[in-house]
């Protein structure tokens, strides 16, 4: 059922695509897919055409992908986080996309190890969402710096907003543009006062209020962005996918960013200082798993 609902969400995405394909570029919707889980299943669901529509939006970049399979959190062993990455390669060479970026919202908690491993998968920036009810900050928020791995080699990270914040901070359920001012004046004079030294901000957007999880495109909001852009206000509002904001991050002089090392801790996992036994188990059946395949692998082998 779930993953019905995902590829029904994602058919609704690419009617809405196609439905504004004529609206000024800056205005013009686009879509992240956060998970490549999402996206195989996608293919193995989805009727041939709607695979081919699929193909051509993320082909002209108004649906972007990503590189982590789930989002995860702090206890996954080496082997879980190499799975992490094992469908990119795949998705590249059918899309012809280079999958550039790694996006992680809600939850929170990255072992260290995955810096090198995105690294060697081609993969340049990390954006998090991280929500503050049950996470922490590992650095300041919001925030663009480089997390150097235990080799040396770094990612970007842009450490963003809780997920949702446009809708947040513009105001989108009360569907007015003077709204969406008063809004977004307050967030810019707030994160300028706090230091924030780029000339543009990157926020993310969700069904909300309908549904702030799991759920399908936002067909007012996107009106309303395209009514503020046509005004001329300012600032302009413009739909970009990770990889559009690693092209923009880039832009950055890299020695003006700052630099961290170590994990990214977890705040999100409740239970594991209590659940010992649970965990234990947890532990011990990876590495009983893991013993197993490669056992199976010999086997098959010869």
């Amino acid at each position: 059922v779930v993953w019905e609902f995902q590829r029904e969400f994602l058919v609704q995405v690419m009617d809405f695509l196609e439905l504004t394909a004529d609206w000024p570029e800056a205005s013009q919707p686009r879509w992240t897919c956060e998970v490549t889980s999402q996206v195989k299943t996608f293919l193995e669901l989805a009727d041939p055409e709607d695979i081919e529509r699929f193909t051509a939006h993320v082909r002209s970049g108004r649906i972007g992908l990503t590189a982590g399979q789930h989002n995860i959190i702090a206890t996954l062993n080496a082997e879980q986080l190499i799975r992490q990455l094992t469908e990119i390669g795949p998705l590249r060479e059918r899309f012809g996309d280079p999958i550039t970026t790694y996006a992680q919202n809600d939850v929170n908690g990255i072992p260290w190890s995955l810096v090198d491993l995105l690294a060697d998968s081609g993969v340049e920036l990390v954006t998090m969402a991280i929500n503050l009810y049950y996470g922490g900050c590992a650095a300041e928020r919001p925030g663009i710096f480089r997390w150097e791995g235990p080799s040396g080699r770094e990612v970007l990270v842009c450490n963003g907003e809780h997920y949702s914040m446009f809708n947040f901070w513009g105001r989108t359920e009360k569907d007015s543009i003077p709204e969406m001012q008063a809004g977004f004046t307050e967030y810019i004079e707030m994160v300028r006062g706090e230091g924030w030294p780029h000339d543009f901000v990157y926020l993310t957007m969700t069904n909300a209020p309908f549904a702030y999880d799991n759920t399908s495109v936002e067909r007012e909001a996107a009106e309303l962005i395209k009514q503020w852009n046509e005004t001329g206000a300012g600032p302009t509002i413009r739909y970009v996918t990770p990889a559009m904001l690693l092209g923009r991050i880039k832009e950055i002089p890299r020695e003006s960013l700052k630099v961290h090392r170590g994990d990214w801790t977890d705040y999100w996992t409740l239970g594991i200082a209590c659940s010992a036994d649970e965990t234990r188990m947890q532990r011990r059946a990876k590495s009983v798993m893991f013993t197993s395949e490669l056992m199976q692998a010999v086997r098959d082998d010869v």
